[in-house]
């Protein structure tokens, strides 16, 4: 069991890790495409999900974007199956909400947009 435990945290940690990463590049990447008045970083980061899916913004940014949201589900699953493991029935229906909120997030937006990716 605590084999199994470490194995989940070891996955949740990276797929936390590479939500971070995929979002701060794709966030770096747009950016610079936003119209001029979202070009300051609070602006940006407010209106990232919206303007992420105008035209000049490139489809490997966009996967980028989707890229980590999905990793961030990953993360909340693997955090909620440890809690559970571990015994914490709060924090498991907790970070089950939020795998639930963000993979429903996600495939929203790729159904939406999914000719841009």
């Amino acid at each position: 069991m605590q084999l199994l435990l470490q194995i989940v945290l070891l996955i949740g940690t990276v797929s936390f890790a590479a939500a971070v990463y995929f979002g701060t590049v794709a966030f770096h990447e747009a950016r610079p495409k936003f119209p001029l008045r979202f070009q300051d970083e609070p602006t940006a980061r407010y209106a990232m999900d919206t303007l992420v899916r105008h035209r000049p913004v490139s489809n490997s940014t966009r996967r980028k974007y989707l890229t980590s949201v999905a990793c961030l589900a990953i993360a909340a699953a693997c955090a909620a199956f440890g809690f559970a493991i571990h015994g914490s029935l709060a924090g498991a229906i907790g970070f089950g909400g939020v795998f639930v909120l963000a993979m429903s997030f996600a495939l929203a937006r790729f159904m939406k947009h999914r000719d841009a990716f």
